[in-house]
C-alpha cells in the first residue's frame, strides 16, 4: 500500500527532528526564548479533501509561523490528531470572529465559493458560511 501524504509529512517531520513527539531541533532554545509556556512544534492541519484531491475545488495552503496556543500534549499537535481536531472537533462558530483562524476558514470558503457556488459539503465551511449572514 501507498504511503499516504498525511504518513510522509509525519516521516518528514520525524526525520527532520520537528515531530511535536521527538522535538530535536537545533533552534529551540532561540524559538522558545526562554519562555516556560513554549510547546514546540505543532503539525500543519492537512485535510482530507487536501490529500484526496477534490475534483472541483482547488487545493489551498495557509502557511502560518505561529502554532497559536500549542497543547501542552506533544500527541495533540501530530498530523493525524490535528486532522482530527479541525475535521471533527473544531466549531468554527465558537472561534473569535476576528482571530486568524476564524479568518483562515472564512477566507478558505470564500475561495472555495468562486469555484464551486454551491458547496455545502465541507461542515465547517458551511458553518463559516453561516457566520458570515448573521
Amino acid at each position: 500500500m501507498a504511503e499516504t501524504m498525511l504518513q510522509r509529512l509525519y516521516r518528514y517531520y520525524e526525520d527532520k527532528g520537528i515531530l511535536s513527539t521527538s522535538f530535536a531541533c537545533m533552534h529551540k532554545k532561540q524559538c522558545s526564548a526562554g519562555s516556560p509556556d513554549f510547546t514546540g512544534p505543532k503539525s500543519a492541519f492537512v485535510s482530507t479533501g487536501y490529500e484526496n484531491r477534490s475534483s472541483n475545488l482547488p487545493r489551498l495552503l495557509f502557511l502560518s509561523l505561529d502554532s497559536g496556543s500549542g497543547d501542552r500534549d506533544d500527541r495533540k499537535r501530530l498530523p493525524k490528531a490535528l486532522r482530527q481536531q479541525e475535521e471533527r472537533e473544531r466549531d468554527v462558530l465558537a472561534l473569535h470572529k476576528g482571530k486568524h483562524w476564524y479568518k483562515t476558514h472564512e477566507l478558505a470558503w470564500y475561495i472555495f465559493k468562486r469555484f464551486n457556488p454551491d458547496i455545502r459539503s465541507s461542515r465547517c465551511l458551511w458553518r463559516v458560511q453561516q457566520a458570515t449572514q448573521l
